[in-house]
């Protein structure tokens, strides 16, 4: 399998062809399985090389190097990243236990969840029992989590909003995850900070809350042929207006086209606001090209891209650009 996703389980049709597929969501002891996740990280000694020290008995042996320690996967000894000596390991099944404990045991159930980046990356996707009612159909409640075993990253909890039949994640909250999730470093007072999260479940349910109510209100706001033509330009734009590069002329096609001819765009939200946001969120996780870069293929970067990337940052412009041009305040809406 290429470098980036490692190993994952995803339900139906995904933004990449890597991993086990299966027919349903899965309970937490299928999913860690199946993901591939049932394995454990621990803390190890660093040593610089030719760095020796001498004992007592006068044998030379590696010196340690002090304030340091490399976070290795039990499973096959693969070095994931060097921390200092504050860094605690959140194992991946600590992590299923989160999700349980925070939305009610037995129902949490899981859509996706992997590793990226050899071990790297950790993430998990779970759906909340309930959906959101939304112009042009239900959208499921989930709640992504990521974490890092090497060091560069916080333990993170977020709602994220998925459409039903398309799959097209609205993730205006990976850029601004501190209103609307819950974040902590790995350090020893982190399983209390867990149990604290508990009370995001409450928090979530008010995000998609307000959520709605902005969706109703770009779903209200008439959108032009020329304001999506606009949305589109900012988010690809040229030096030269007048010798627009082919690449970015059928991006920006790309995205007007999705404004008339959207999945799902119903009757209802066609010529709106949403219709438009819809268009660009379409746009990033099906219709836009990536390169693959360092290694991996194609499908791994746009995973990548969607989970923690350029596409998310896209995204969440696209959003803040449509409702500008709708005259809709994102601030007071809450996000």
């Amino acid at each position: 399998m290429p470098a980036n996703i490692e190993t994952c389980m995803i339900v139906g049709e995904a933004w990449h062809t890597q991993g086990v597929r299966v027919d349903s969501e899965k309970t937490a002891a299928d999913a860690i399985a199946l993901a591939g996740l049932n394995w454990r990280v621990g803390l190890r000694s660093v040593y610089a090389e030719g760095v020796t020290e001498v004992l007592a008995s006068l044998d030379t042996v590696p010196r340690a190097i002090a304030g340091f320690k490399a976070i290795v996967r039990e499973t096959d000894n693969a070095v994931l990243g060097v921390v200092g000596d504050r860094y605690t390991p959140i194992q991946n099944d600590e992590s299923f236990a989160f999700f349980d404990a925070l939305v009610g045991e037995g129902r949490a159930i899981y859509h996706s969840a992997g590793s990226l980046d050899g071990g790297r990356k950790v993430w998990l996707l779970a759906k909340m029992p309930d959906t959101l009612k939304l112009p042009g159909g239900d959208v499921d409640k989930f709640l992504l989590l990521t974490t890092t075993h090497d060091g560069s990253g916080a333990h993170r909890t977020l709602p994220t909003p998925i459409r039903v039949v398309c799959q097209n994640t609205l993730n205006m909250a990976l850029a601004g995850a501190g209103s609307t999730g819950f974040s902590f470093r790995h350090t020893k007072s982190a399983g209390d900070k867990m149990r604290e999260a508990v009370n995001l479940y409450g928090k979530t349910q008010s995000y998609y809350t307000r959520f709605g109510e902005l969706a109703n209100a770009l779903a209200k706001a008439t959108f032009t042929e020329e304001q999506i033509g606009m949305v589109a330009g900012k988010l690809f734009p040229a030096e030269d207006e007048n010798k627009v590069p082919t690449r970015t002329q059928n991006a920006r096609s790309s995205i007007i086209d999705l404004f008339d001819n959207g999945m799902r765009h119903t009757a209802e939200i066609r010529g709106t606001a949403w219709a438009a946001y819809n268009a660009v969120a379409e746009y990033v996780d099906h219709n836009r090209p990536t390169r693959a870069v360092n290694g991996r293929d194609a499908a791994d970067a746009t995973a990548q891209s969607l989970l923690f990337g350029s596409g998310a940052s896209m995204k969440q412009e696209g959003l803040e650009l449509v409702a500008a041009s709708a005259g809709i305040s994102l601030e007071a809406a809450g996000f």
